[in-house]
């Protein structure tokens, strides 16, 4: 039960920024179609470039959270540029992310969740 809540147990307010995102997109594309397209292709490539988009920023927060980036916060940490450092190196530090990931949640599910909803919605509008 605990494995289900780290996963989907996710505070309301990721899903809202999910969706959000979705919006954004979606009217970031629908704005920027050209003028004369059939109207139900418009709601085809605007859900479906949102969902794409959506589920892509997911994916990018996913390896955020593996770990990937953190040579960057390590490097570019206001306290390693000002000169007060908390840890002595890169490994110091990434153990320490390590055991702050452990205690998190899997927070960008939301953003996978919504992805995938909004490009099912448009197949089916398709």
């Amino acid at each position: 039960m605990d494995a289900l809540k780290k996963i989907f147990g996710q505070s309301i307010w990721n899903y809202i920024a999910a969706v959000v995102l979705a919006v954004a997109v979606g009217v970031f594309r629908f704005v920027m179609l050209p003028k004369g397209i059939h109207v139900r292709f418009i709601w085809y490539e605007v859900l479906s470039v949102s969902g794409i988009v959506t589920f892509l920023f997911g994916a990018l927060l996913m390896v955020a959270y593996l770990g990937a980036f953190d040579l960057f916060g390590y490097v570019f940490s206001p306290g390693r540029i000002s000169g007060r450092q908390k840890y002595k190196n890169y490994t110091e530090y990434a153990q320490k992310k390590e055991q702050n990931r452990a205690k998190e949640g899997y927070f960008f599910v939301p953003y996978f969740l919504v992805g995938v909803i909004v490009v099912l919605i448009s197949c089916f509008l398709d």
